[in-house]
């Protein structure tokens, strides 16, 4: 597994993007099971907020500087409301294409960013490709 904790202030981000000499059948099993976690640490400074991903070996989370758009149609947005210790889970879909969403990973990679922070809570943008599934944890199948 690979692990990154940061510190991001509004509309900063992180990339979880395919490592070139990743196994792709494991990537894609450890997708289908684990899938990439992204954890609100801390609030504990006006404007920033500590954001922890775990992805599986293979997908190497970074720190990406400035807003990050993509234009293709197979990509999809949505802004989730998380609070601190609460999660996000992306996994793949269920008969989704591993070898698209892996090509995809490579090149553009799955991208979180940090929208509005708020008191208690902030609203982290996730960029993934439509055959991704992203769930808040609470709503994962254990």
């Amino acid at each position: 597994m690979a692990y990154l904790s940061k510190s991001l202030k509004s509309q900063e981000a992180i990339t979880v993007k395919l490592s070139t000499t990743a196994r792709h059948e494991e990537v894609a099993e450890s997708l289908l099971q684990y899938g990439v976690r992204i954890k609100v640490l801390a609030m504990d400074r006006p404007g920033v907020v500590k954001i922890g991903v775990t992805a599986p070996a293979g997908l190497t989370p970074t720190k990406q500087e400035g807003l990050i758009v993509s234009t293709r149609r197979d990509v999809g947005h949505l802004g989730l409301t998380r609070s601190l210790h609460e999660e996000i889970v992306v996994t793949l879909r269920a008969g989704g294409s591993a070898g698209d969403v892996l090509d995809w990973l490579a090149t553009d990679g799955l991208a979180l960013s940090v929208a509005v922070i708020r008191e208690r809570q902030v609203v982290i943008n996730v960029t993934a490709h439509d055959d991704l599934l992203v769930l808040r944890d609470e709503l994962c199948p254990q």
